[in-house]
């Protein structure tokens, strides 16, 4: 596999970071001492990694993307490089690619059109349906007045005559 180093002064939470040009490149085998963990590996290198090398892109079998969180110069020109997954960096063209539908809003409703999710529909403003035996006074606050409304919606249309008249 190939390890392609870089210095980059990308935030981590960037999506597509500026890597610029390599600062360094070596062969690495993905499994030198055993099983190889992709999200956080130890690459053991005979390869003197630049000192300011802070990222580093790897081949296939692994095809992704790394932050060296901690490299080791040892003797015998070992270099023992830890490194941390760029989830961002690897996935890149993926998210890059993806259509994303999404409602923004913390406490206030934001009614952004979006046709493959409505976010609300209009009603008539009163619609009533008698119901023998029904007290319509269970449903009245006597604070304020307020009469409450169950509402159920499901994902068929349906048309009908409606009695329209106030409470």
């Amino acid at each position: 596999m190939i390890l392609t180093f870089y210095n980059t002064g990308s935030p981590s939470i960037k999506l597509n970071k500026e890597l610029g040009s390599p600062v360094g490149s070596t062969n690495a085998a993905p499994n030198p001492t055993g099983d190889v963990d992709v999200i956080n590996p130890v690459f053991v290198l005979n390869y003197n990694v630049p000192a300011n090398a802070n990222y580093v892109v790897a081949g296939a079998p692994l095809n992704r993307s790394y932050f060296i969180t901690d490299p080791s110069y040892t003797i015998a020109k070992t270099c023992v490089v830890t490194c941390h997954v760029d989830v961002l960096g690897t996935n890149a063209n993926k998210i890059n690619n993806t259509t994303l539908n999404f409602i923004r809003g913390a406490e206030d409703i934001n009614e952004i059109e979006d046709t493959s999710y409505p976010v609300a529909d209009t009603l008539k403003p009163t619609l009533h349906y008698s119901f023998n035996n029904w007290d319509p006074s269970f449903f009245t606050n006597s604070d304020t007045g307020r009469r409450y409304l169950l509402r159920v919606a499901d994902g068929r249309s349906a048309s009908w005559e409606s009695d329209l008249r106030e409470l």
